[in-house]
């Protein structure tokens, strides 16, 4: 079967370790293809009127690349790693983060709010929502 490499978009095999075009690992978004769609959005009160980009990692793998206006759709099958970083944020803070562990029997969707801001990051954590 082809799925969408996450990081240029070419087709890729299935079995395939890697992408053959630009040589990323596809093996976590093989291993959860058949998960829960999980939903990721961050709150549009802190990064309006800019959108910055917005880059989701699911065990260390990219598997989606917008920006803030968008809503991030990922598959997970069980409680995974997540990262969601924010970067070329137009304002003083350097980017803004989300390292941690999502659970799909938790909820399917997240609005992403600010809780604190360390040498110039803004560490955001999940709040569940209806997106």
């Amino acid at each position: 079967m082809l799925i969408k490499c996450p990081e240029c978009g070419n087709d890729v095999s299935d079995l395939a370790a890697a992408c053959p075009k630009c040589g990323c690992p596809v093996s976590a978004v093989v291993s959860s293809a058949d998960g829960e769609i999980i939903k990721l959005k961050v709150d549009e009160r802190v990064f309006t009127p800019f959108k910055p980009e917005m880059i989701v990692s699911v065990n260390d793998v990219q598997v989606w690349r917008g920006n803030t206006s968008q809503v991030a759709e990922i598959r997970l099958k069980e409680k995974t790693k997540v990262k969601v970083t924010i970067n070329k944020i137009p304002v003083a803070t350097k980017n803004a983060f989300f390292e941690g562990e999502i659970d799909p029997a938790m909820g399917k969707s997240y609005i992403l709010k600010p809780v604190r801001k360390t040498f110039n990051m803004l560490q955001l954590r999940p709040y569940p929502a209806n997106l």
